[in-house]
């Protein structure tokens, strides 16, 4: 351990991108209510006055980390192209095996958090969650699309309902993983959900 003028000497050396991913780690485990611009200052390296001066305030960096957040959630999504079922039954396991700051995972869905945190209050954080919502959502309804078009799902498939049925399904993990602090805690859900989704191909093999 350091003391705490080492910390926050360590601290100004971050660089804007490591200070924002840090930010994103601070609101993820506690929340935005709970957390003190002193506390931003010794965990992300974002001073108070740098906060004011550069980031404009304590909610302008939560947006910026939720709009970081979703930038790499990005990068996470559900396939837009699969090739199987399992393709798409495989992408429940990233919420209970991240590939990324692991840690937080086990907090849920920082978006989702923030959501329920701030309930219909702040409309920053409404459009963000719209991003989201709809991001996930249309994913799912690519990748299922496209299962139809390669004849893994028969023609009849209502690709709109069981989109709408996984992204609430991702949501549920995130509550359940949120709630028991654990990520560990949604691999019997995932596993569920993967023999729910494999049930959907059954008619197109008979």
């Amino acid at each position: 351990m350091w003391s705490e003028g080492e910390n926050v000497a360590r601290s100004r050396k971050m660089d804007p991108e490591e200070a924002l991913i840090a930010a994103i780690s601070v609101f993820w485990k506690h929340g935005y209510a709970a957390v003190g611009t002193r506390q931003i200052e010794d965990e992300a390296g974002i001073t108070r006055f740098t906060l004011q001066t550069t980031y404009g305030g304590k909610l302008a960096l939560f947006l910026m980390a939720l709009d970081r957040y979703l930038d790499m959630f990005e990068g996470f999504a559900p396939p837009t192209d699969p090739d199987t079922l399992d393709s798409v039954a495989d992408w429940f396991q990233f919420l209970v095996n991240p590939p990324m700051m692991e840690d937080c995972m086990a907090h849920g869905c920082l978006l989702l958090n923030a959501l329920i945190e701030f309930g219909d209050t702040e409309p920053e954080v409404n459009k963000r969650a719209a991003r989201y919502f709809g991001m996930m959502g249309g994913r799912f309804a690519q990748g299922l699309q496209r299962l139809v078009e390669k004849q893994v799902l028969p023609p009849e498939f209502d690709v709109a309902h069981a989109a709408a049925l996984l992204q609430n399904a991702a949501l549920g993990m995130n509550v359940l993983i949120r709630a028991e602090n654990s990520s560990e805690a949604a691999r019997t859900t995932a596993e569920a959900y993967r023999a729910m989704i494999q049930c959907w191909g059954q008619t197109r093999q008979d």
